[in-house]
């Protein structure tokens, strides 16, 4: 089981990227070990970041829809208690909105959170696991 960070999703479908090999043979792995695959559903920030980085709106619409439908994917609702933990830890540990949602429902889920983001994998001082698709086999 793991937590999925939108930087990951946004590799695997933006082949300019950097880490896009990595992310899609890592997703792929996950996908076929039939391990589960949590993200919150910030779909938002998916589209928005593939669209501003591709320059092209159907690549968010194309990614959403692939995330939706792909086996093994749990997308979280933002229910109040888990905007209640993401609050808490937000101010807490001076992470940025969307970065405390990824981080509270790592940390309900008692899973690794998986991401490219040097924010998460820099810090020593936060109580999840954090790796990126390279440490997550």
């Amino acid at each position: 089981m793991f937590v999925v960070d939108a930087s990951v999703w946004v590799s695997r479908f933006l082949r300019t990227d950097r880490f896009h090999a990595a992310s899609t043979t890592w997703l792929a792995d996950r996908i076929l070990r039939g391990d589960s695959l949590f993200s919150p559903s910030l779909l938002p920030e998916l589209a928005g970041a593939l669209s501003r980085r591709s320059g092209r709106p159907r690549q968010g619409h194309e990614a959403v829809a692939a995330v939706e439908r792909t086996p093994g994917v749990d997308l979280r609702s933002l229910d109040e208690h888990l905007i209640r933990l993401a609050t808490q830890v937000a101010s807490d540990l001076r992470l940025r909105g969307a970065d405390a949602i990824y981080y509270a429902l790592a940390r309900e889920l008692q899973a690794p959170l998986v991401t490219w983001d040097g924010e998460f994998t820099e810090r020593r001082d936060i109580d999840v696991s954090v790796l990126t698709p390279f440490d997550a086999r």
